[in-house]
């Protein structure tokens, strides 16, 4: 009796566990496709999550050169790309398709598509199909997908779609992905070779690509793309937008009861917002006891400070004693000293540069990465993006650190804030403002 309950109770955990997989095979006709013929591409699916694998030619990387019409060339080899869905997170993983950004993760979100139903339908291999369109990184696709088939899934990253998709078309015919058999019950575990714990957002790569593109000054017709079915098409029109969170805080020393004391300030946050011409340098606004920084004759923890890296000039804003002040002038030449000493922040290669300013020595580290010349507060000039500072007044027993903590690379267009006049603003420039400043007693 012990025996028979455990077979059954076997039986029906592997039951449970058991999962229905779909087997579809597809066609890919592309006509820009390094491999002129058809391309045989397979589908397993299950209500849980898939992979989608198209065995194809590319461009060797290690050949590739610019060709004198600005196109990318070079050798073809064979390779195979995978796509994998994971449905309960949404999540759709594949190889970055980035030129200048190899061997990275890509994710993707199942929601990214919004479908369209039609009233049209057809059959495909005997199933009766209903038409939707969609609009999917620059290109129109239609598709047609089957009720009767449970399932959300369909070829390469389209899903979303109440029962599987068997066919889907560019609207120019430039590519079509067409099933050519289904099995509903096939004996398949899903596996993938990509690496699921380094994805990495789609609008994020963007961003890092079109900094890479511009950093080297390639001149490429169509800089982002090797895999050679062009599904998606990406706008590099758009200068990406670069967020930068720094923790700022002080540590100061002092003298009592002939003993010497070191404290350190509460940490405040200023976000540096902007890309290659224009930035944003503002205070996160927190409740703190401390009484803030000051630094460069600016009054950290208020207003906004802009700055025009075109122009070379800055606009601040800020309110001293209940009046509302705005600086405008243009930037302070500040002559660095880059130092051979590197370290890592944040993922970043970061390099040492100096600066001695009003009796301040300043210590950056800047990284060559983002090649954008600006940095926290005035800081500007570095071959690459200050990611930290430290300084140290000769005046005063005070060190002040500002430390990158979070790096965000948008693909967005960035509308600088910028100090305007107001009732009752007086306008000085760095100058007027120190003279203001010493008669108030600040």
């Amino acid at each position: 009796m012990k025996y028979s309950f455990f077979i059954s109770f076997l039986f029906i955990i592997v039951k449970l566990n058991a999962q229905e997989v779909i087997h579809v095979k597809y066609d890919l006709k592309d006509s820009r496709s390094l491999n002129k013929n058809i391309i045989e591409t397979e589908l397993f699916s299950t209500s849980a999550e898939s992979i989608f694998i198209i065995n194809d030619k590319i461009l060797d990387k290690k050949t590739l050169k610019i060709s004198n019409s600005g196109h990318v060339v070079g050798d073809t080899i064979d390779y195979t790309f995978e796509v994998y869905k994971k449905f309960d997170k949404g999540e759709i993983f594949s190889e970055a398709q980035f030129i200048n950004l190899p061997n990275k993760i890509q994710v993707d979100r199942v929601d990214d598509f919004v479908w369209e139903k039609m009233n049209e339908s057809k059959y495909i291999l005997g199933y009766l199909c209903k038409k939707a369109i969609t609009q999917f990184r620059g290109r129109e696709y239609e598709v047609f997908y089957c009720p009767d088939i449970k399932s959300n899934d369909g070829p390469y990253k389209f899903s979303g779609l109440p029962g599987l998709i068997l066919s889907v078309k560019e609207k120019n015919e430039r590519l079509e992905f067409v099933a050519t058999s289904i099995d509903l019950n096939a004996q398949k575990a899903i596996t993938t070779q990509l690496d699921l714990t380094a994805g990495i957002p789609w609008k994020e790569l963007l961003g890092r690509s079109k900094l890479g593109f511009w950093n080297s000054q390639a001149d490429l017709a169509n800089p982002v793309r090797y895999y050679s079915d062009e599904i998606e098409i990406y706008d590099i029109n758009v200068d990406p937008l670069i967020e930068i969170v720094y923790e700022v805080y002080a540590e100061f020393t002092y003298k009592e009861n002939d003993r010497y004391h070191k404290e350190k300030t509460l940490e405040t946050e200023f976000v540096l917002s902007g890309d290659y011409t224009e930035s944003n340098y503002k205070y996160l606004e927190k409740i703190y006891n401390n009484q803030g920084l000051t630094e460069f004759g600016r009054i950290k923890g208020t207003g906004t400070l802009y700055k025009n890296l075109i122009d070379s000039v800055y606009i601040n804003e800020m309110e001293i004693q209940g009046k509302r002040l705005i600086i405008k002038d243009d930037f302070q030449k500040l002559n660095w000293e880059i130092h051979d000493r590197f370290d890592e922040l944040l993922g970043y290669k970061v390099q040492k540069a100096t600066l001695e300013l009003e009796d301040n020595f300043i210590e950056a580290w800047f990284t060559h990465s983002i090649k954008i010349g600006n940095g926290p507060d005035q800081l500007y000039g570095l071959p690459g993006i200050i990611l930290k500072t430290i300084t140290k007044y000769k005046k005063a027993d005070q060190i002040n650190y500002t430390i990158a903590k979070s790096i965000k690379i948008k693909n967005e267009r960035f509308e600088p804030e910028i100090p305007k006049m107001r009732n009752r603003t007086e306008v000085f420039n760095e100058n007027q403002l120190k003279e203001y400043l010493k008669s108030i007693g600040w």
